[in-house]
């Protein structure tokens, strides 16, 4: 099941989103896990597009290759909820090794025309993921880091102090949480426990074993 595909690493893994797809013993991909639309980009060209299926029991899919193409992913990111209170369609998280600094991970937030850019007319320089972006339950925008094993599990929160809607303010400084300056964002603990057990002892545990 693993090909060349490994989940150890920091920063960005897109091999996760690949584990998660594929399949066990009884041949369903993770059960109970939901992600948003993600492509993967391998060798600057996009390789894999995962989503989670509409039935709660399908799992996470792969679409086929000929879905791709930049017009494909631009429609389906573009595509937002009409509650939506924002212009942020989708985000590109990438990492590199620099001699001088190790490993750095980089998140870039896109608008329908700073997607198109990307899409269209930008080199990617690096492997990484591409993700629709998903609006958080409150006003400002949420993002958790984590680090997980079967043995560990921390997580951590971020929660922008700008109300995501308020375009008086650029994008990035209403979207930025982790990778900005902490003055943009707060950290709030995480509470709740069962989302330890449920990763360290759960479906995503036992599918990747």
């Amino acid at each position: 099941m693993a090909g060349n595909f490994h989940l150890e690493g920091d920063g960005c893994v897109p091999a996760l989103f690949h584990f998660m797809w594929s399949k066990n013993h009884a041949k369903k991909s993770c059960p109970l896990v939901y992600i948003p639309d993600t492509i993967v980009y391998k060798y600057r060209q996009p390789a894999y597009w995962f989503f989670s299926s509409k039935d709660p029991a399908g799992g996470i899919k792969m679409k086929n290759k000929c879905n791709l193409g930049n017009v494909k992913v631009e429609e389906s990111l573009c595509n937002k909820h009409a509650n939506s209170n924002n212009e942020v369609v989708a985000y590109y998280i990438s990492s590199e090794i620099s001699p001088m600094n190790g490993l750095q991970t980089t998140i870039e937030h896109f608008d329908t025309n700073g997607l198109r850019d990307f899409l269209y007319s930008r080199e990617k320089e690096n492997n990484g993921v591409l993700q629709r972006f998903i609006d958080s339950k409150g006003t400002g925008n949420t993002v958790f880091r984590v680090i997980w094993s079967p043995n560990i599990f921390h997580a951590e929160r971020r929660v922008n102090v700008l109300d995501i809607s308020d375009r008086k303010h650029s994008m990035h400084q209403r979207v930025v949480t982790f990778e900005g300056h902490e003055f943009h964002s707060e950290t709030t603990t995480v509470t709740d426990t069962s989302l330890g057990s449920q990763m360290q002892v759960g479906h995503p545990a036992r599918h990747t074993r």
